[in-house]
């Protein structure tokens, strides 16, 4: 705006310009050499001075000299070297990025330089599961990735597509270097895209590995050099690297633009259906054949298919993923009216917004009339109006406590309507959108409509949430996650129930028993389990030998496969939801009907399929068979007053024995679902069996031990729910109206028997042995990073990782993550390898068919099997290998493969009910994925939903729990994210929080935090629905006083950190220097 009195300053142009457009007209004026022209600098400037007594004229060819005293010349040159001596760290600005769980801006597009490389900046993500039987990760952590290999460096809060190149891991941290030539650091970067292999010579990588400024194992350290600028590998260094690395991309783009139609419509040719699909299938929908070398599409065909995908954020999602094969690279594939209700959808938000700027109208009641979308805002206000009679609203991504008992209401929703809340659904709910997508614009114009939420609300998709259970969409108390992990061919419907879609068909649920006159007849049988479990399918049993220390241990696990076909609908509905859900509140058996609990689960009479190995009393395994069987004599008992007569020892873990609840609890406990038998009710002999049980099942844990498997496994903290104190009355259009609320208890997990974890190992590996043993494929569970990191792995645990598990003491974040690098991920693979962490050379899941489908294959796979014995009345001709073979073997059994050897055509393929190739190509795969998600579902998003419902009622409604809640908490950095913010642990049922950096106020500067350090917080924010909690600092916690009363474990974790760091200076691998 320009004001009067001050006169017009004349307008600086360039002298670069000035010369480029032959403006050689006379100076105005003499130029002052001490005030520049412009805030443009060039750099052909010349340094040459013209004589005192001439001045640049309109025709001089020095018209882009500048005139610089040789002086000056000397001191920046001075300058120059003390700069380079003395490098300092740049003031770096407010970067425009989205905090964790909230969408990043989508009107500017950011470049390579000034991204941040931030690869765990999702709190959900961040917490590494060990269990006993699989270990769970961050969702798209690139599990496996070795020195060589590309991948493309992914985030959900921008939408760059870079690749980075892999130097190596040096002290548990992975050195890359992009496409920009920007090196970076990570302990778990996330990719969905890798070239294995793709710099084959190492020699290529050694001069860029020496450049490097540190391979220091202090991620503080090194996150402090990323910052400096110029440090880190020259592109010069890099030329040729960088070079390749175009050159992938250019054979990536060639093929992208011969195939550009085909791409951009790939939803409409892949099909209306949502579904899983794997790279490659999709490649070779809309790729030529030619494309294909030797008889596989190209790695650069492959990136152009998923680069491609990747753009598309409504119709392609990328699931959880291993990355060592193209079949392993997954998508979720969304159907075609899903798309279209998300483009009509936009279409209406669009017209309304349009109306409204283009004729300048006011947004009221009755201009709102006028449209679908309006009248869709006016019924929603009046449905919000309603339920805010009972119950309030929060921003805490949940609704508050019921106030008043209501009813259901018919609000008259349309067509329209519903399909503005399926939008919604897929917004909120299912989370379809990453945060770097335009289309949240969408769900936040329609609740700026609504004008039902006040001007300091983010109008994202928690508040997205929150609406949809106002107006009775969802119940108040539902759990996002069951949507979010949800996966095609599985519906999740808003009552709580997951329903495969799959057709019933006619034929019988049950067939007849094959094995009904064959089965050998077992008594003795003790099955121990919760009183309140349900389906039991396993059980235990002594016999003994003519050798008083040999003993066979039989495990008895119930047999559906004998009755249930693998082509029937059942089986086809195991295979969608693969799980049976545990999740509090939401319990669903993976085998629906009583008819198979009635049928299948163990007791008196019932079929079983026993697993059986000789051992001795050193744990060795001497010998092992399965065959049919039927049960007698079963006693039913809870694990507490089994360890009473096995003499368990109790976990050396001390943590808190306090519960917290919130609600009413239920007026009575749910009764037992059979008959239980306490410790004092038990026999003599039932009481010695168990003794020698337990004796037996040390010495196979001590051998395992040596051998590896990991001790202790720290137990999570759990969500107990009951909803007898609520009331769902559903209207006739099917919209909730809710009163009262869950009673929510939160502890540490329930007791476990020795005897029967441990057993259940040897059940799986007797089951892996006679199925390899007879070259019948199944899904090996194996660790294949962790037979390749044998050596180094075996004294990390050794020295520094087991020695504080067995002291009581929980490892640092830091040191599971590096345990996690080690060992690596979880893999299925029809060839058997050894699996680390249980201390056994091969290892499969076999004692839970009725909960788990890839149980319920491995029972398919052995009955098959059987049946052909029993037909032929010949044994297969197994190479059955004992403890003493297996070590005399070694080398040719811990080390798994990635994908089994193409042996071609397998003889098994004519009777087995599934075929190696079908087992690699389709089965497995999407079993993974499936797996996966009921995990994360079942053990961490769904209770942490659960207990942070209880913390937002405890903190902000007024729901006075069980216990008072701190007003202080203790909060353990084990993460930082320069210039951002903190992960840490709370010392209230270990829950992760966020530390911002503004949050830590006078306690510190972001600057100076540690990993390991303490603070006293208190809560500034809890969102249940992004699973989110944020706290600011008090004060910091001084290392007197926090080491205050542990001076034994003090001591065992010093003895870890200096064995810590002797790992650290052995670990190299000859892969470079340790700074």
């Amino acid at each position: 705006m320009l004001r009067p009195g001050r006169p017009a300053r004349p307008a600086f142009v360039c002298w670069r310009c000035l010369s480029q457009k032959g403006l050689r007209s006379k100076p105005s004026g003499t130029v002052q050499s001490g005030r520049g022209l412009a805030t443009v600098h060039h750099a052909a400037q010349s340094n040459v001075r013209p004589p005192p007594n001439q001045r640049p004229g309109p025709h001089s060819s020095d018209l882009l000299r500048v005139w610089r005293p040789s002086r000056a010349d000397k001191i920046k040159e001075k300058l120059r070297a003390w700069e380079a001596e003395n490098p300092s760290l740049p003031v770096h600005l407010l970067e425009d990025a989205g905090r964790p769980g909230v969408p990043t801006n989508a009107l500017q597009t950011m470049h390579g330089e000034v991204v941040q490389l931030d690869m765990d900046s999702d709190i959900r993500d961040s917490q590494v599961l060990f269990d006993e039987g699989d270990i769970l990760g961050m969702r798209h952590e690139a599990v496996g990735i070795k020195q060589g290999d590309l991948i493309e460096v992914t985030s959900d809060t921008w939408k760059m597509q870079l690749l980075a190149l892999c130097l190596g891991n040096f002290n548990g941290c992975d050195h890359f270097y992009t496409d920009t030539g920007k090196w970076f650091v990570s302990q778990g970067v996330r990719t969905n895209f890798v070239v294995r292999q793709f710099v084959r010579n190492p020699n290529e990588l050694q001069p860029i590995i020496d450049a490097l400024p540190s391979i220091s194992g202090s991620i503080t350290t090194l996150n402090q050099l990323q910052n400096l600028r110029d440090v880190g590998p020259s592109r010069n260094v890099c030329a040729h690297l960088l070079k390749k690395m175009r050159a992938f991309q250019s054979a990536a783009r060639a093929i992208h633009q011969k195939t550009v139609t085909k791409l951009r419509d790939a939803i409409q040719r892949i099909g209306p259906e949502d579904k899983i699909m794997a790279l490659d299938q999709i490649a070779d929908i809309l790729l030529p054949p030619g494309t294909k070398k030797k008889g596989a599409f190209p790695p650069e065909a492959l990136y152009a298919v998923h680069t491609s995908l990747s753009l598309d954020d409504v119709s392609f999602r990328p699931l959880l993923s291993h990355g060592l094969t193209p079949k392993a690279y997954l998508y979720e594939i969304s159907s075609r009216s899903d798309v279209e209700t998300i483009q009509r959808v936009e279409e209406m938000v669009r017209a309304l917004y349009g109306d409204v700027a283009s004729k300048r109208r006011v947004v009221h009641d009755q201009y709102l009339s006028g449209s679908e979308l309006g009248q869709f805002i006016l019924r929603a206000r009046k449905a919000i109006d309603r339920n805010r009679l009972s119950r309030d609203w929060t921003p805490h991504g949940m609704l508050g406590l019921s106030t008043n008992p209501t009813s259901a209401a018919s609000q008259g929703w349309t067509t329209s309507d519903r399909r503005i809340l399926h939008f919604f659904h897929l917004w909120a709910a299912v989370d379809r959108f990453k945060r770097s997508s335009r289309l949240h614009w969408i769900g936040a114009a329609i609740l700026r409509l609504l004008d039902k939420y006040g001007q300091e609300t983010l109008l994202n998709n928690t508040t997205g949430w929150t609406f949809l259970q106002e107006i009775g969409w969802l119940k108040p108390w539902d759990i996002q996650s069951r949507y979010q992990l949800r996966l095609p061919g599985v519906e999740v419907t808003r009552d709580g129930v997951s329903v495969p879609l799959v057709e019933t068909g006619d034929e019988k649920l049950l067939g007849p028993d094959e094995f009904a006159k064959s089965r050998k007849r077992f008594s003795g049988i003790f099955c121990i389990d919760s009183e309140r479990t349900a389906d039991i399918d396993d059980g235990i049993s002594l016999e003994t030998t003519d050798k008083p220390d040999e003993f066979w241990i039989h495990v008895h696990v119930a047999d559906p496969t004998s009755r249930v076909s693998h082509e029937s609908w059942l089986a086809k509905t195991a295979e969608l939801m693969p799980f049976t859900i545990y999740l509090a509140g939401f319990y669903q058996r993976m085998l629906s009907g009583d008819a198979v609990r009635e049928s299948f689960s163990l007791g008196e009479d019932r079929p079983a399929l026993t697993f059986s190995g000789k051992v001795n009393n050193n744990g060795d395994l001497l010998d092992y068979t399965i065959q049919k069987t039927q049960l007698a004599d079963v006693v039913y008992m809870t694990p507490e007053e089994a360890n009473k007569v096995c003499g368990s020892e109790d976990m050396p873990v001390d943590l808190p024995n306090s519960i917290f609840s919130v609600g009413k609890p239920p007026l009575s406990e749910k009764k037992a679902t059979r008959r239980m038998t306490t410790a004092v009710q038990l026999s003599r002999k039932q009481k010695e069996t168990l003794q020698a049980l337990g004796k037996l099942t040390k010495a196979i844990e001590a051998k395992r031990l040596r051998k590896g498997a990991m001790p202790v496994y720290f137990p999570r903290a759990q969500a107990e729910v009951s909803l007898d104190e609520t009331t769902v009355a559903e209207s006739p259009e099917g919209f909730f109206a809710c009163s009262g609320d869950p009673y929510i208890k939160i502890s540490y997990g329930s007791t476990q028997c020795t005897v029967v974890s441990s057993n259940m190992v040897l059940a799986g590996e007797i089951a892996a042995r006679w199925c390899e043993a007879r070259s019948i494929p199944i899904p090996y569970r194996v660790l294949p990073e962790a037979a390749e990191n044998e050596k180094i792995l075996n004294r990390f645990t050794s020295e520094v990782f087991y020695p504080q598990l067995k002291a009581g003491l929980r490892p640092s974040d830091e040191q599971y993550r590096r345990l996690r690098y080690l060992v690596g991920a979880v893999n299925l693979s029809t060839t058997p390898g050894a699996f680390y962490t249980m201390g056994v050379d091969m290892y499969t899941k076999a004692t839970s068919p009725l909960r788990r489908f890839g149980d319920l294959i491995v029972h398919w796979q052995i009955s098959a099997a059987l049946l052909r014995e029993q037909r032929r009345q010949q044994k297969m001709e197994p190479s059955a290998q004992t403890d003493k073979d297996q070590e005399s073997s070694a080398a040719t059994t811990t080390k798994a493969p990635d994908t089994a050897p193409d042996t071609g055509p397998d003889p098994h393929d004519r009777w087995l009910p599934f075929s190696r190739e079908r087992l690699e190509k389709e089965v497995l795969p999407a079993l993974r994925v499936r797996e996966g998600h009921a995990r994360l579902l079942d053990n961490m998003w769904g209770p942490s939903e659960w207990i942070l419902q209880a913390l937002v009622r405890a903190w902000k409604l007024g729901d006075d729990g069980s216990a008072p809640l701190p007003r202080t908490f203790r909060f353990t950095v084990s993460q930082i994210i320069p210039h951002c913010h903190i992960y840490g642990l709370l010392d209230w049922f270990d829950r992760p929080a966020i530390l911002q950096g503004e949050d830590l106020g006078e306690a510190a500067l972001l600057a100076n935090v540690r990993h390991g350090d303490v603070f006293e917080v208190e809560l500034k924010d809890v969102n249940v629905y992004g699973k989110m909690v944020q706290v600011k600092a008090v004060a910091k916690v001084e290392k007197e006083e926090e080491e205050e009363g542990a001076a034994a474990g003090a001591a065992v974790a010093a003895d870890g950190g200096a064995c810590n760091a002797a790992w650290l200076r052995s670990s190299q691998g000859g892969q470079g220097r340790l700074n």
